[in-house]
């Protein structure tokens, strides 16, 4: 259904909407989904992010680097105390909690998490100090 003059266009689906225009964009009611086990492919023109918002607020950014990033800085969990995340695949190992301070001794630390052949290795980012971690074989 187009509408006269705000230039609105409704898409229904057995009598509910189901996709509309709006001012800024679209608003989609229910799932986006590819057809018959296609991807779905979310573009954006090449200087735009893809913004995801829950409840009218922005939460997650992926920008045009294909970054993904929160909106609010140390907020938001990926996975939850019961439900988690099986495998983390990553190269170095960025850890951090500056703008907060730890339960230990009410400090903020800077470190990485780098992989050698046959060691694991620490570098303290605020002093630039690095540590080879002391690993007893198990078995």
């Amino acid at each position: 259904r187009c509408t006269g003059n705000t230039g609105g266009v409704i898409l229904f689906h057995n009598n509910d909407a189901k996709l509309q225009t709006v001012s800024n964009g679209v608003q989609v009611a229910g799932i986006l989904e590819g057809m018959s086990g296609d991807h779905l492919t979310l573009n954006t023109a090449s200087a735009h992010s893809i913004l995801f918002r829950t409840n009218g607020v922005l939460r997650i950014s992926l920008d045009t680097n294909g970054h993904l990033i929160p909106y609010v800085n140390n907020t938001y969990d990926i996975g939850s105390s019961s439900n988690r995340f099986r495998n983390i695949y990553t190269n170095d190992l960025n850890l951090s909690n500056k703008g907060s301070t730890n339960s230990v001794d009410n400090t903020w630390g800077d470190y990485t998490i780098q992989e050698g052949e046959t060691d694991l290795f620490l570098i303290n980012n605020r002093n630039g100090k690095k540590y080879k971690f002391n690993l007893t074989e198990v078995s």
